[in-house]
């Protein structure tokens, strides 16, 4: 699942050793400057990742276990039909998971080609050629950014396209009524949000567990990034989107609460580590004065000795 920047080049003869030789000398001269360049972009993100990514997502993970533990005590969200519904399919994924991971490999390897496609058509750039196989895939495009080369580790590729589908659904008929359907004499109930709610989980399960699995094996995609930085913006936006089926499934949950959650730890931890902060100081300088003291007195009494 490699991503190639480069452009297709027309078929022409080989030089000979010694123009090949001058040629790769030359290219290599012209390229120094943009690759110090990458690596300067490198450790930025790698400081970003530890200044920022780093505590924004361990509050993160605690205001998502407290909207959890919300949810689920007061909002009675684990007995809820859409949780219920969900986890369904994302336990019945994870059982084909373990015991027909490599049947599905590919399946993987083409949604992981084209959130690559999108994202680089999204974002101006030229496809020339990509490739889907058992193998893993490729794309060949004239442009690269962290856009393009991490949108298929945060994007649930057939997860948008079930909710496409049923949001386009949805506006031509109720989900909440019970529709039949017609297998001969047979009549058979359906209730299409409960469907809807079961291939979220079972596409989203898909798309967290092969990118788990991915992410184990050295990815260029990660590497071209920085792969402290990648890890932790993937686990970010990942933690995110489960923050968003979290208030979708419960209707005691919103947007505010993350705002007020996430504000609360900060006062918390910001708040603590300042009365900490100013104990540490107030004792430190309360000893500092009592030892200046000390000596003080130790010096006089000494010089009244004859």
């Amino acid at each position: 699942m490699a991503l190639a920047t480069q452009s297709r080049r027309k078929n022409r003869f080989r030089p000979d050793l010694k123009e090949a030789r001058m040629a790769k000398e030359k290219v290599a001269v012209r390229r120094r400057p943009d690759i110090r360049h990458k690596e300067a972009v490198l450790k930025v993100k790698e400081r970003v990742g530890w200044w920022l990514m780093v505590p924004f997502g361990v509050l993160s993970v605690f205001a998502f276990m407290e909207m959890f533990l919300k949810a689920s005590v007061r909002g009675g969200l684990l007995t809820s039909t859409e949780c219920v519904c969900f986890l369904l399919g994302a336990g019945v994924w994870l059982a084909l998971f373990a015991w027909l991971r490599p049947k599905f490999a590919i399946v993987y390897v083409f949604a992981h080609e084209m959130t690559h496609i999108i994202s680089a058509l999204c974002c101006g750039a030229v496809i020339y050629d990509w490739h889907v196989g058992k193998d893993g895939g490729w794309v060949d495009t004239n442009k690269s950014n962290t856009l393009i080369s991490l949108s298929p580790y945060v994007v649930p590729f057939y997860t948008v396209i079930v909710l496409l589908v049923f949001g386009i659904a949805g506006l031509f008929t109720d989900f909440s009524q019970f529709h039949s359907i017609h297998l001969g004499s047979v009549e058979i109930p359906v209730n299409a949000s409960k469907i809807m709610h079961y291939l979220v989980g079972l596409t989203w399960a898909f798309h967290l567990s092969f990118t788990i699995a991915v992410m184990r094996d050295e990815q260029g995609d990660l590497v071209r990034n920085g792969q402290f930085f990648s890890v932790w913006l993937i686990a970010l936006v990942n933690l995110y989107l489960i923050i968003c089926f979290l208030i979708a499934a419960s209707p005691n949950l919103f947007w505010s609460d993350v705002g007020a959650s996430f504000g609360d730890l900060v006062t918390t931890v910001f708040g603590g580590a300042y009365y900490g902060i100013a104990w540490v100081v107030s004792h430190v300088w309360a000893e500092g004065r009592e030892m200046l003291e000390l000596l003080r007195h130790w010096h006089g009494g000494g010089a009244a000795v004859p």
